[in-house]
């Protein structure tokens, strides 16, 4: 018998290391779903507020963005390749466009930033030729209170979001 489909919203789960695996976790009942994505198997990972999910596949560098289906039988997910990336995010990474890929027009921004404590954010123009550029930014710091006394600390770039087509 096959497993009841998660009901919508569903978070996806990626654990990652050897087993590569991947689980759905259903808003509306609180129920854990082992998740078999074809598309998404032995790639990494980064869900993006519109939707879309960006892959990385470790064997080629390969990049793109995947819609899942919206619903069970629905047409086949959207795929969308982004230029290659050669080497791998850092795990922590977050990953925002700055319009959702099916109502841009194809023009729309992929946007990766590097966890806390680095100051790195990687782009790509998605509809371009151009290759994703590394971007080093300095924001500054603050000295904050700590147990030892104070201790300076860089800003960095945590959360990310889009507004009107602009981060």
């Amino acid at each position: 018998m096959a497993a009841a489909a998660p009901t919508l919203p569903c978070l996806v789960f990626d654990y990652g290391g050897e087993q590569q695996r991947v689980t759905l976790f259903s808003v509306s009942d609180g129920a854990h779903r082992a998740c078999e994505i074809e598309e998404l198997r032995g790639k990494r990972s980064w869900p993006t507020s519109h939707g879309w999910v960006l892959a990385w596949d470790p064997a080629t560098a390969a990049t793109f963005l995947w819609n899942p289906p919206r619903a069970p039988g629905a047409a086949a997910a959207d795929r969308i390749a982004l230029p290659p990336l050669a080497h791998p995010p850092p795990w922590g990474s977050v990953c925002a466009l700055s319009g959702d890929p099916a109502d841009a027009g194809g023009r729309y921004t992929v946007l990766l930033a590097e966890p806390a404590q680095s100051t790195v954010l990687w782009y790509c123009h998605a509809g371009g030729t151009a290759a994703w550029t590394r971007h080093e930014y300095d924001l500054g710091g603050a000295s904050i209170r700590v147990p030892e006394g104070e201790a300076w600390r860089k800003r960095t770039v945590d959360r990310l979001a889009s507004c009107r087509g602009r981060f």
